[in-house]
């Protein structure tokens, strides 16, 4: 038996604790003031431990194979203070039931086919999904949509490999009739089909990348004062001095459902004092890496634009005008708001919304696949692409193995490592007469 916290270890309203393994319902039924009568169903139960109360919690018993793991399972809801926190795992401990290792109730799922090994592999870009976009393709491979277009794909193969092995079985018997040619057709459309499955793949070292945002400016225009108001927190200083931030100050930001990484930095002139002419340099030679550049001036916004005309990228940039209590007279293109005051705020923050919006609309992909799971499906094309250069009828078996190397490779992606039963299929699915 096996127990883990679920939920972070930290000050909170609850926690959730599981518990999976053969005998655990009767080792958790000792310890609570009353049975419980069904699966599946939430009781509220004391918990305790040698006559001593631990804790007042809600308890779920789950019947395997019917629960995450497939096993027999308990979850406890408890509540999130630490020292209720530890006085359950030392229960669970003098219980001799062993802490999970990490991922350790996947591993069993997936061991005991709850799920395929990518649906696994995509819990955890789930978790660290900061978009919608992100959010639903992880969401969809947890679902088990790829693994419904891998599998469509892994029977074609199976199909196509079935055929091959029947020819090399039969080649000797009368009236067999093997076309290459129908075979070679096959095999390409089975090659585009995985060409299109790894178009489809968002490359998981992506997921949760916050989208970085860089305020730029000349010094004093409020580009502090504007990064204090985004995030709603005095996190950088502000003063009538120019120069007072010299290094890229960051903060995340939440703004309609997308997180973002506010990045404040020191405002660009020619510095005489050598740190601030260090953040000067530091902020160009970044301002390539951020896809998106807030451009802060105030009411001497032609100037300011003019001499930063050079460092501007229009078709990544947005214009704001700070100062709008002061002057609110507005250039085409640009947000007008008050730092001050608060006075266009909401719509500066659409703004910066919609334009991650935008880029992210123009996303095609619908999975996400990790590097190993990029690196089998390449595989499993050149094991097509293998078979394709093999046109004579004397190579069949040269192409029964590259097709066997690419069903291998498609189990790996799975997690399926055993599947290999296609001999057993090759007299049930052809009526050849043997």
């Amino acid at each position: 038996m096996i127990y883990a916290l679920a939920t972070p270890m930290g000050k909170a309203a609850l926690a959730v604790f599981r518990i999976s393994g053969g005998g655990c319902h009767e080792i958790i039924s000792d310890t609570l003031d009353k049975n419980i009568g069904e699966f599946n169903k939430v009781f509220l139960r004391k918990i305790l431990h040698d006559g001593v109360l631990v804790d007042v919690s809600t308890v779920v018993f789950y019947k395997g194979p019917k629960s995450y793991t497939g096993e027999d399972m308990v979850e406890i809801f408890c509540h999130g203070g630490f020292a209720t926190l530890k006085k359950l795992i030392d229960l669970f401990q003098n219980l001799n039931i062993r802490e999970a290792e990490p991922g350790e109730f996947t591993k069993i799922a997936v061991l005991n086919n709850k799920q395929t090994l990518n649906e696994a592999e995509s819990l955890l870009d789930l978790i660290n999904s900061t978009t919608d976009v992100e959010m639903n393709m992880a969401l969809g491979v947890v679902a088990g949509e790829l693994s419904n277009t891998v599998s469509e794909l892994g029977d074609e193969l199976d199909a196509i490999r079935v055929f091959v092995e029947s020819t090399i079985d039969f080649d000797d018997e009368d009236g067999v009739d093997v076309s290459m040619e129908e075979v070679v057709d096959r095999l390409e459309a089975l090659r585009l089909g995985f060409g299109d499955l790894k178009k489809q793949g968002f490359r998981s070292s992506n997921i949760g990348k916050t989208n970085g945002v860089l305020m730029l400016g000349p010094p004093n225009v409020g580009k502090s004062s504007l990064f204090n108001c985004l995030l709603g927190q005095n996190r950088a200083i502000v003063s009538p001095n120019p120069g007072t931030t010299r290094d890229m100050l960051e903060g995340q930001v939440l703004m309609h459902k997308t997180t973002f990484n506010l990045v404040d930095a020191a405002g660009i002139r020619n510095a005489s004092v050598s740190e601030e002419s260090m953040g000067v340099n530091k902020v160009l030679n970044n301002i390539d890496s951020f896809p998106l550049v807030l451009v802060v001036c105030d009411q001497e916004y032609k100037k300011q634009l003019k001499d930063l005309k050079g460092v501007i990228n229009k078709n990544k940039s947005l214009v704001v005008k700070n100062k709008s209590d002061l002057c609110n007279k507005q250039g085409s293109g640009m947000c007008l708001v008050s730092a001050k005051t608060g006075d266009g705020i909401p719509a500066l923050k659409k703004m910066i919304s919609s334009f991650f919006a935008s880029s992210e609309s123009s996303i095609d992909q619908r999975f996400i696949l990790n590097d190993r799971q990029l690196e089998l499906v390449d595989r499993v094309i050149m094991s097509l692409e293998a078979c394709q250069s093999l046109h004579s009828l004397e190579s069949i078996e040269l192409i029964a193995e590259n097709l066997k190397s690419a069903r291998n490779y498609l189990n790996d992606f799975l997690g399926e490592r055993s599947s290999d039963e296609l001999l057993g299929e090759i007299f049930s699915n052809f009526c050849i007469g043997k």
